[in-house]
């Protein structure tokens, strides 16, 4: 199980597929796989079910010349 740094408090990976809201002519671009960690257990989440986070951050880093983005949030829900 992952914990939360320097704590015992549990963390859950889940990989969403995130794509752009089509556009007025239907028009959808490329989405991307992104890897959010969740500070909630989402609990049962079927293939290719909508969801919305519950309160995302993104954050950037670096070390040791490599950098990228951290996704979080709070938990998902399922979208409407």
């Amino acid at each position: 199980m992952i914990t939360a740094y320097g704590t015992s408090d549990p963390l859950f990976t889940v990989a969403v597929f995130a794509k752009p809201i089509a556009t007025e002519d239907g028009y959808r671009g490329k989405g991307e796989e992104l890897k959010i960690t969740l500070t909630m257990d989402p609990g049962q989440v079927e293939e290719g079910e909508l969801v919305e986070l519950i309160g995302p951050t993104v954050s950037h880093w670096e070390r040791d010349g490599r950098s990228g983005l951290t996704w979080k949030a709070q938990g998902l829900k399922t979208a409407r």
